[in-house]
């Protein structure tokens, strides 16, 4: 005689974790962003989302560590941003915001715009920050259009002042 245990509930619980997780990628997909999540303890990355959109691979081609990950970044991108994660860890606050130039697997530079949080430890140290990503490349060639725009057209201002016109 055997006695069993009724799981409906634990197996509908599971499926309900299951569907919402399915729901939440799609909807970071759909966004457009790149969702990476680091264990501070041990630099291991999981990569999540529009991976292949914005970077042209596939979240298993992504790095693993952290070191990996610095070979993606621009030179001197990769501290500015690890300095921003310092930055907010010493200031008390749990929330980051950076733009860096990442490869894409086509070997052009992207600029990604990261918002992470970060979640402490008992004694304030970093345990784990995740964070989304996401392609501003258009956003900075036309701000960096703009400001050219308004430089030259500040010298022709000046130009056109001084000779009374």
């Amino acid at each position: 005689c055997g006695m069993g245990r009724d799981v409906t509930a634990q197996r509908e619980a599971e499926a309900a974790r299951a569907a919402l997780a399915a729901r939440q990628e799609a909807l970071i997909a759909a966004a457009g962003q790149v969702v990476v999540d680091l264990d501070a303890r041990t630099g291991a990355l999981e990569w999540s989302g529009a991976v292949r959109e914005v970077l042209g691979r596939e979240p298993g081609e992504m790095p693993r560590t952290v070191e990996e990950l610095r070979g993606l970044y621009h030179p001197g991108d990769f501290e500015a941003c690890w300095s921003e994660i310092e930055r907010s860890l010493g200031a008390g606050l749990d929330r980051t915001v950076s733009r860096a130039r990442l490869r894409h697997a086509d070997g052009s530079g992207r600029w990604l715009q990261k918002r992470g949080v970060l979640v402490r430890g008992a004694d304030g140290s970093l345990l784990r920050q995740v964070a989304t990503m996401a392609d501003v490349t258009r956003e900075v060639t036309l701000e960096a259009e703009a400001e050219a725009f308004f430089e030259v057209g500040a010298d022709v201002f000046m130009i056109a002042e001084v000779d009374g016109r």
